[in-house]
Protein backbone atom coordinates (compact mmCIF):
# COMPACT_ATOMS: atom_id res chain seq x y z
CA UNK A 1 0.00 0.00 0.00
CA UNK A 2 1.28 3.08 -0.63
CA UNK A 3 2.34 5.50 2.20
CA UNK A 4 -0.49 8.09 0.78
CA UNK A 5 -3.06 5.74 0.72
CA UNK A 6 -1.88 4.77 4.27
CA UNK A 7 -1.71 8.20 5.65
CA UNK A 8 -5.64 8.49 4.59
CA UNK A 9 -6.21 5.25 5.91
CA UNK A 10 -4.83 6.11 9.63
CA UNK A 11 -6.76 9.53 9.56
CA UNK A 12 -10.33 7.98 8.45
CA UNK A 13 -9.80 5.65 11.57
CA UNK A 14 -8.99 8.05 14.18
CA UNK A 15 -11.89 10.69 12.80
CA UNK A 16 -9.24 13.05 11.41
CA UNK A 17 -9.77 14.49 7.99
CA UNK A 18 -7.76 13.26 5.42
CA UNK A 19 -5.80 16.62 4.68
CA UNK A 20 -5.61 17.70 7.94
CA UNK A 21 -5.92 17.16 11.18
CA UNK A 22 -8.95 18.53 11.53
CA UNK A 23 -11.82 16.38 13.30
CA UNK A 24 -14.17 15.08 10.25
CA UNK A 25 -17.84 16.20 9.21
CA UNK A 26 -20.33 13.43 10.02
CA UNK A 27 -20.31 11.13 7.04
CA UNK A 28 -17.73 11.72 5.23
CA UNK A 29 -13.93 11.68 5.71
CA UNK A 30 -13.21 15.45 4.74
CA UNK A 31 -13.72 18.10 7.56
CA UNK A 32 -16.40 20.79 6.56
CA UNK A 33 -13.23 22.91 4.97
CA UNK A 34 -12.38 20.78 2.45
CA UNK A 35 -15.66 19.16 1.70
CA UNK A 36 -16.55 22.63 0.66
CA UNK A 37 -13.49 23.21 -1.35
CA UNK A 38 -13.67 19.85 -3.27
CA UNK A 39 -17.52 20.35 -3.87
CA UNK A 40 -16.12 23.76 -5.35
CA UNK A 41 -13.94 22.26 -7.69
CA UNK A 42 -16.01 19.38 -8.83
CA UNK A 43 -18.69 22.43 -9.65
CA UNK A 44 -16.20 24.35 -11.70
CA UNK A 45 -15.24 21.29 -13.59
CA UNK A 46 -18.31 20.75 -14.23
CA UNK A 47 -19.31 24.27 -15.45
CA UNK A 48 -16.22 24.08 -17.54
CA UNK A 49 -16.91 20.37 -19.36
CA UNK A 50 -20.19 21.02 -19.61
CA UNK A 51 -20.70 24.78 -20.40
CA UNK A 52 -23.53 25.57 -18.03
CA UNK A 53 -23.15 28.56 -15.40
CA UNK A 54 -23.34 27.33 -11.22
CA UNK A 55 -23.97 30.10 -8.77
CA UNK A 56 -21.05 29.77 -6.45
CA UNK A 57 -21.52 32.99 -4.10
CA UNK A 58 -23.11 30.89 -1.61
CA UNK A 59 -20.28 27.75 -1.25
CA UNK A 60 -17.70 30.99 -1.75
CA UNK A 61 -19.29 32.43 1.27
CA UNK A 62 -19.40 29.49 3.19
CA UNK A 63 -15.85 28.85 3.25
CA UNK A 64 -14.85 32.57 3.72
CA UNK A 65 -17.03 31.88 7.56
CA UNK A 66 -14.97 28.94 8.03
CA UNK A 67 -11.58 30.13 7.38
CA UNK A 68 -12.64 32.91 9.78
CA UNK A 69 -13.81 30.75 12.37
CA UNK A 70 -10.17 29.08 12.01
CA UNK A 71 -8.59 31.82 12.32
CA UNK A 72 -10.32 33.23 15.52
CA UNK A 73 -11.67 29.93 17.73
Amino acid sequence: MSRQRDYQLRHLEQGICQSCPTPVYPGYGLCFLHLMKQRTENRLRYQRTTGKQIHLAPILGLLKQVALMRRNP
